[in-house]
C-alpha cells in the first residue's frame, strides 16, 4: 500500500495538476478554471493559459520556463517569476495542486497578491 499524501502531485511529475473537483475549459482566448463545489472561478488569458499548460505538462521549472521564452520574450528569470507568481495564486485558490518541492518557491509570490474570490 503506498502511503504518500495522494492530494499532493507526484514529484517526479508535472509541476501541476488541477484540483479536485476543479473543471478546466478553453473558451476562444480563455482558459478557465471552475471549483464546482466552491463557485471559484478563475479565467486565464492566452499568455497564462500558456503557462498554466506548461505546468501541468512539464516536469520542471527549467522546462516550463525555456518553453515559455520560446513563446514569448522577455527575459528567463521574469518569466520564471511571473510563472510562480501564477501558480501560487491558483494554488491558493484550491484551484490546482503544486508539486511540494515547489512549495517553498511560490510561499513568497502568494503574499504578493491575494487570491481571487
Amino acid at each position: 500500500m503506498d502511503d504518500r499524501d495522494q492530494s499532493q502531485p507526484d514529484p517526479a511529475g508535472p509541476l501541476a495538476t488541477v484540483a479536485e473537483p476543479v473543471s478546466l475549459t478553453r473558451v476562444v482566448d480563455e482558459t478557465v478554471l471552475l471549483d464546482s463545489d466552491s463557485g471559484v472561478y478563475y479565467g486565464l488569458n492566452a499568455s497564462g493559459a500558456d503557462m498554466l499548460d506548461l505546468a501541468l505538462a512539464k516536469n520542471s521549472l527549467t522546462e516550463a520556463v525555456a518553453a515559455l521564452g520560446e513563446l514569448y520574450e522577455a527575459d528567463a528569470s521574469d518569466l520564471r517569476a511571473d510563472l510562480l507568481e501564477l501558480l501560487a495564486r491558483l494554488s491558493a485558490a484550491g484551484l490546482i495542486d503544486v508539486r511540494a518541492d515547489l512549495a517553498r518557491d511560490i510561499e513568497p509570490a502568494a503574499g504578493r497578491q491575494a487570491p481571487p474570490e
